[in-house]
Order: C-alpha cells, then structure tokens, then sequence
C-alpha cells in the first residue's frame, strides 16, 4: 500500500513537470506575420526599347510617391491567415482584406471581394524579421526610350499640352516589379 502511494504522488508530481518539458501547443509565427511597409520598387526585365526603366526604383530623389501613386504602402499579415492592405493617397485611402498563403517561393493573396483576383507574388529572398522581398510581372503601357528622348528634346510647353501626339507610341510592357518591404 506504501509503495503505491509513493508511486502515485511521484507520478502526480512528475505530471506538471513534463507538462511544462513538452512543446507549446501554440506554433510559432511565420515570420512574415506583422506589419509591413513599402520601403520602395525596382524595376526589372525591360526590354531592350525600354532598358532605361531596368534598375529604376520609386520612391526615388524626383518622385516621392510610389509606383501606385501612393503616399505609402502598408500590409499587415495576421497570424490566422488574413491580410490588410492600406494604400495612402492625399485623397480617400484604398483598402483590400483577405486570406493569405504562402510556400517557400511564393506568397498569395486572395481578396474577400470576389472581383479582384489573386495576387502571386515570388520571393526574392528570405524574409527576415525586418525585410521582406518579393516581386511579380506587371503589364504598363508606356512609351520607348526613344520616343521620350525625342520629347523631352521637343519644346517642353508643346509636348505638355499635346499629350494625344505620343498615344501612338504607347506600348504593353511586361516589367518585373520588385516590391522591397520593411517591418
């Protein structure tokens, strides 16, 4: 009878300690779990009609808005698989909620509203607990090299006020957009 009490408080005792030994039933974060901001764009994968646009980056020294248009660029990635957007603009903000995954390459976000359609992203590199680097390919329609060297030689006023001039030249162009956030 002794030896049974003994061996129960010893087995009640032990209980807690290997309680308190054993892993959390709650799992540590991914790393990508936080608020993040823009710190800024690069460009990329330009054509050779284009080639000025690869390395350039926005915000830059002659812009202060972000490719967007943005005054800033803010996404928040919730633990429980959520995400919020905020772009600030001098005018109303936009907004965008949704449900997040993520693989070793790639991160995507799928909007709750139901028009907007996933975003892939391809991470660039790790993330870390401060910077978080990924990119997609995004289609603009812009003007070649050349025709906005021959503009800017034109006479400035002129070029200003007769946009409709250079529509013609105007291009679909696929660039990597490179997006590089901060905590």
């Amino acid at each position: 009878m002794k030896t049974r009490v003994v061996w129960g408080l010893l087995v009640a005792a032990a209980i807690p300690f290997l309680s308190s030994c054993s892993k959390s039933s709650d799992p540590k974060p991914d790393v990508i779990v936080g608020a993040w901001t823009r710190d800024y764009y690069s460009l990329s994968g330009a054509p050779s009609t284009f080639a000025s646009l690869n390395g350039f980056y926005i915000p830059n020294p002659s812009v202060s808005y972000g490719l967007f248009f943005e005054d800033s660029y803010t996404l928040t990635i919730n633990n429980d698989k959520t995400y919020g957007i905020t772009l600030a603009y001098p005018g109303p903000d936009s907004t965008d909620t949704g449900k997040w995954t993520k693989d070793s390459k790639t991160l995507t976000l799928t909007s709750g509203n139901s028009a907007v359609a996933p975003n892939e992203f391809t991470f660039e590199q790790d993330v870390t607990s401060s910077q978080m680097v990924f990119s997609q390919t995004l289609t603009f329609n812009l003007l070649p090299d050349l025709v906005i060297k021959n503009r800017n030689d034109t006479a400035t006023s002129w070029s200003t006020q007769h946009p409709e001039a250079y529509d013609q030249y105007y291009q679909d162009v696929d660039l990597k957009v490179t997006y590089h956030f901060k905590k």
